[in-house]
């Protein structure tokens, strides 16, 4: 705390009322030799507590980016804590499906040791297989060439009897015309004997 500036004595009638004043030993507070010192104290004090004002605002403003600061971080920090749980469990589920995989994996292994031992003697079934499939297919082949010729050879029987056909149908229709034309002759003479018998 500033000391309070030194007043002359004798200034403006101080000394004279202080021995005036002979049953208080002290100046009072209204005193008029107070009047600059308090001035000048209120002046130092008021500076003071701008300045103490001012740090003290400035302190706040410091104190609520802290505590900004301090809450972003805390967010962040919850967010990256989240993620790590998440990326724990996504770790542990890798790890179970690994175990899973690689379990798999030493079956397979086994099932294709299996499937090679017996592979040499299956390859000998299917190249015989294959030898008959191809012994087969020459057959189809020859059966298919005589299918061929054989429905060629009904094409063409086909063909003939219907030449056949229209010439029976035509042989037969002129024997119908021949066979009217001897009724017709047969009632002519039946009428003619029939007129020669009157």
């Amino acid at each position: 705390m500033a000391e309070p500036p030194e007043v002359p004595p004798g200034e403006d009638g101080a000394e004279d009322e202080e021995l005036d004043d002979g049953d208080f030993p002290f100046l009072k507070a209204d005193h008029p030799a107070y009047k600059r010192l308090q001035e000048a104290w209120r002046q130092q004090l008021s500076g003071q507590n701008e300045r103490v004002s001012l740090q003290l605002r400035e302190k706040q403003e410091e104190l609520k980016k802290l505590v900004k600061h301090r809450e972003e971080i805390g967010v962040t920090l919850y967010g990256a804590q989240q993620q790590l749980a998440k990326m724990q469990l996504q770790l542990e589920q890798l790890h179970d499906k690994y175990a899973m995989v690689h379990g798999q994996r030493l079956e397979d292994d086994e099932q294709l040791k299996q499937v090679t031992s017996s592979w040499e003697g299956k390859k000998q079934e299917v190249e015989e297989a294959t030898r008959r499939l191809a012994k087969s297919q020459d057959e189809l082949n020859q059966l298919n060439i005589t299918v061929r010729q054989v429905e060629e050879y009904n094409e063409q029987m086909k063909a003939e009897i219907q030449v056949t056909r229209r010439a029976t149908y035509k042989a037969e229709d002129h024997i119908k015309q021949i066979e009217e034309v001897k009724h017709k002759q047969d009632l002519l003479i039946d009428s003619m004997n029939e007129d020669v018998k009157r």
